[in-house]
Parts: C-alpha cells; structure tokens; sequence
C-alpha cells in the first residue's frame, strides 16, 4: 500500500466512459469486440470476407496513413475516421446480406450497430467560411467542433433505414426470442448514443444545476420509454432487466438526476401491481431497482467532507486501516478486471 494518497475526482472522464462504452457497450449486445473465427483449412468465400471485416473493424488503416493525417486539420482528422466508420459499416451489412446462412450473421448485426462503425455522415461539400472556423477550434474545445461538424442528413437517414430494416428481418423471422431480443435492442442502444453525442455537446454552467436537472429528466424521458417498452415486451427473458442496468448505468455518467428518477419509477412499476409481476424479466428488474434505488438513498448519506473510514486486506495479507494513516497522502487505487 503505497502512503501517498490522492484520491481522483473522475466526475471530468464522462466522454472517455460513453467512448469506452461505444466500443465495448459493457454486457450488451453490441458487440464492439475483434471477433477472429480459426480458419478451416480451406477458406471459404465467407471466411475470406470476414476476416477483411474483421481486419477493419481493428484499425484505422496503415501506420503511415496515421501519422500523416495526426498533422492534419480537425476536419481532416474527422474525414479520416469517417472513411473508416463507413467502411466497417458497409462491410458489416454486405456481410449480412451477402451470408445470411452463416454463423456470424448476427455478429455481423451487431458489428453494423457497433459506435466503431457508426460513420459521422461529414457531406463531401461544406462551404469555405465553416472549414475555416472549424480548423481555427483548439482540440479541447470539442463541445463547439460537434455542434458545427455538418451531417450528411440524407445518407444518416439510409444508415438508420439499412439497421431498421435488419433489425426487422430478425423481428419477422423464426429466430428464437433472445435473437430478437438482442437485434431489437441495438436500435435503443443505437438511439440512446446518439442522444449522448447531442447532449454532452451543449454547454452547461454549474449554476444552473437546478435547470438542467429538469432538462435531463425529460430530455431522456423517450429512452425510458423504450426501456419499459422493451421489458414487457421481452418480460419472459430475464436479460431485460441487465438491458435497463446497462443503460442506466451509463446514464449515470450524464445525468444523475434523471437516472434516480427512473430507477424510482422502475421499482414503484415492476411491484405486485403490475400485471407481468410473475414473468422473470420483470422480477429481476424489481429487484435489480430496488438495489439501486437503496444505494442512491445510502449515497445521500456519506458525508464527503469526513475522511474515508476503511479497513481491509492488502494483497500481502497485511491489515491496512486508513485510520492510521490520517494527516498522511494515500493514494487509493479502485480496479476491476
């Protein structure tokens, strides 16, 4: 244990989680994962196709093409990665329509609704005066360059119609439950991202907490909705309840305050009175609410301004108490495979 303590204030990582959460979707299935199938002995026109797909889902082209472009504007920065998002998306989709018997064809579903090949739609064509305000915004001010970054609105709308139109050919299929489950849950996913790309850009001042409080507890209000559409929906499978988690979790990061509300309105809902009370779906998520509606309530009590009471194990053995080490810097490093 080392004496130095500094205990971090993370509340300033929030995009880092929602990047981290784009790529990886902690346990939902939005499979931002490198998936690297053994390849038989001989390949098959599938096989070649995936790992082409798979290659690019790893990087963003060759060494050289990154360093170049680490010189370039911001807004050749964003092209660059744009090109790449395209690519994986298009890929993905040819892939599904291309091998609809194969293995990997709802893999390839969820690659096409994965972040890291959901493209930025940036239009070929943007007038001179915005290219040169955009290349005058320093990095750090990321808020403002997504608030002028232009979208190609035509080719978003054709993205969004090709998931939907996946997404539906599981829906009408004979695919078991939890293949639909799975599929229709991307689109919710796929929503409540784009609506955290849109919120974390505006500017919010810490003296209108009230304000925006109220804001986000109706601006994530149709996510909810959602949500509670697709539990009674699905209420037979108990992965419902880990879908409302997963994203109330991450809504966390934005908002505290809409995520109390709704996990209030999950328990008070999902009670004896609901008339799917007894599908296991709604059972875990009665339960899973009522944890987090207790840990909100005990957080309210922890009172920050004390020093941090705490006894435990090291990895020696040995006792550590942070008692002992009052009027001393102790670094205290929280992980988690």
């Amino acid at each position: 244990m080392n004496n130095n303590i500094k205990i971090k204030n993370i509340t300033g990582i929030k995009l880092v989680i929602a990047a981290l959460f784009f790529s990886c979707c902690l346990s939902t299935n939005i499979r931002a994962q490198e998936i690297i199938t053994d390849s038989p002995v001989m390949e098959t026109p599938a096989d070649k196709d995936w790992k082409v797909l798979s290659s690019v889902m790893r990087t963003y082209g060759t060494v050289e093409e990154y360093r170049v472009i680490k010189e370039g504007t911001i807004l050749e920065k964003q092209r660059y990665y744009d090109k790449y998002l395209k690519k994986r998306s298009q890929l993905a989709k040819a892939f599904w329509d291309k091998y609809p018997k194969d293995v990997r064809h709802d893999e390839a579903l969820y690659l096409f609704f994965n972040a890291n090949a959901e493209p930025f739609f940036i239009p070929n064509n943007i007038p001179d005066n915005l290219i040169q305000v955009l290349n005058t915004i320093p990095i750090k001010e990321y808020k403002k360059i997504n608030r002028l970054l232009p979208i190609d609105h035509l080719a978003r709308e054709q993205w969004l119609k090709a998931g939907d139109d996946m997404v539906s050919s599981v829906l009408h299929s004979n695919a078991s439950l939890e293949r639909k489950e799975a599929a229709e849950f991307q689109l919710i996913a796929r929503e409540f991202r784009y609506d955290i790309k849109l919120e974390s850009s505006l500017q919010k001042e810490n003296s209108e907490t009230e304000y925006w409080n109220r804001f986000e507890i109706q601006y994530w209000q149709h996510i909810r909705l959602r949500l509670e559409q697709h539990v009674n929906k699905y209420a037979t499978l108990e992965i419902v309840a880990a879908r409302v988690q997963t994203i109330l979790n991450l809504l966390q990061n934005f908002s505290t305050a809409a995520t109390e509300v709704y996990w209030n309105y999950f328990f008070e809902t999902t009670g004896a009175s609901n008339p799917l009370a007894d599908q296991p779906g709604i059972m875990a998520l009665h339960k899973l609410a009522a944890e987090n509606v207790a840990a909100i309530e005990a957080l309210k009590e922890v009172d920050y301004s004390k020093p941090l009471d705490m006894v435990f194990t090291a990895i020696d053995g040995s006792i550590v108490d942070l008692n002992t080490m009052r009027g001393k810097v102790v670094l205290i490093d929280f992980w988690a495979t």
